[in-house]
């Protein structure tokens, strides 16, 4: 289709005689021809030049573009199905009970899932809009079959502190489409969608890739995010940071429940839930810990623990293997420069994943 409107186009390029609502056409962008319908014409006086909201059928966006810039499109391009599908992210809506998402979360979420893979499960489809839950950033790690959920769209539109949790947001969408079933409708139209929505659930959102991983693919994740088996849990992701009698560290969960720390001499296992959804840490530690006083408490609605040294001094890494959910706590390293004691003297040399440290024995400036 598209090489076909560029060869129409190629010699001529008519432009629209009569602007009508709803009606299609078609607008040049970037060297490329699209089909448009028009959603809202301006009143626009005896004005000639004036700016015309128009959605782009086949790419999904909405956009204005100017009056002057809309061409005719011939009929044989009327016929075709609009190419673009609509993915609408779940369970979440805007706060304050608002109609539409505010341009602010838009334009954040666009920036920051353009071009990137994503995964979504499928969970209900009316026409050409299909209702995803959940929605997560997957990369592959080189050489492996692991999979790692960077982080999940829900809980990023939430962070904006635009959009709120909407929990019944899929019972309300197949109740709605039930009812129109049995009646005998259908909801798959732009003017049946509009009738059933309580408030616009999500802007719409394109994704590069959806899909379930592949049968032999394991998915971890480092976010409150969903694997391929709900059943199993989720390895959170932790930072830690030390002193010399003592290693403190942070699971990066908010406001958990059903928690439990067990302390050993050379292991720690963290267990909670999140949004239903289960994580633990087991932390097999480079060095030992003084179980009996070892403790945790909840900062800042995160579980922070206190892991006690069996011997004071440094620790050149949390835990005996490489985890890529387990990094040095970045905030603190200032802070473990000013706990610097004659018998335990750091300083930072090539702070990678490992969180390497060297050992300062001299005291000497120079050093």
């Amino acid at each position: 289709m598209a090489s076909e409107m560029m060869s129409y186009y190629a010699d001529k390029k008519p432009g629209a005689k009569e602007l009508l609502e709803g009606a299609l056409y078609a607008v040049e962008e970037d060297e490329i021809f699209h089909r448009v319908k028009i959603l809202a014409l301006p009143d626009h006086g005896e004005s000639i030049f004036y700016n015309v909201l128009v959605r782009f059928i086949d790419i999904g966006k909405e956009s204005d573009v100017k009056s002057h810039q809309i061409l005719e499109l011939p009929s044989q391009f009327h016929s075709l199905p609009n190419q673009a599908i609509e993915m609408v992210v779940c369970r979440v809506k805007p706060a304050d009970a608002e109609i539409e998402w505010h341009p602010k979360v838009t334009r954040a979420i666009s920036q920051k899932i353009r071009g990137l893979q994503h995964r979504a499960r499928a969970v209900l489809c009316l026409g050409n809009t299909v209702f995803v839950d959940p929605m997560v950033r997957v990369t592959q790690m080189p050489g492996t079959k692991t999979c790692i959920n960077e982080y999940n769209v829900q809980t990023e539109i939430l962070k904006t502190g635009m959009g709120v949790n909407n929990p019944k947001h899929l019972d309300f969408f197949r109740a709605a489409f039930q009812d129109g079933s049995k009646d005998g409708g259908h909801t798959s139209s732009d003017e049946d969608r509009r009738g059933i929505y309580e408030s616009n659930p999500a802007a719409s959102l394109s994704l590069h890739e959806n899909g379930e991983p592949d049968g032999d693919e394991q998915v971890v994740s480092s976010d409150e995010t969903v694997c391929n088996d709900l059943s199993k849990s989720l390895y959170p992701q932790v930072v830690w940071y030390q002193t010399c009698d003592s290693v403190i560290v942070t699971v990066k969960l908010m406001n958990p429940e059903s928690q439990r720390c067990n302390f050993y001499t050379d292991r720690v296992v963290y267990s909670g839930r999140v949004n239903s959804r289960s994580y633990r840490a087991d932390l097999e530690l480079h060095q030992k810990i003084d179980a009996d006083i070892c403790h945790w408490e909840m900062k800042s609605n995160q579980p922070v623990l206190k892991l006690v040294k069996q011997q004071q001094g440094h620790w050149e890494r949390l835990i005996r293997s490489k985890n890529i959910f387990v990094s040095y706590d970045m905030d603190h390293v200032d802070d473990d420069e000013e706990d610097k004691s004659s018998s335990c003297r750091l300083f930072v040399e090539n702070i990678g994943e490992d969180s390497c440290y060297l050992k300062s024995e001299s005291g000497s400036d120079s050093d």
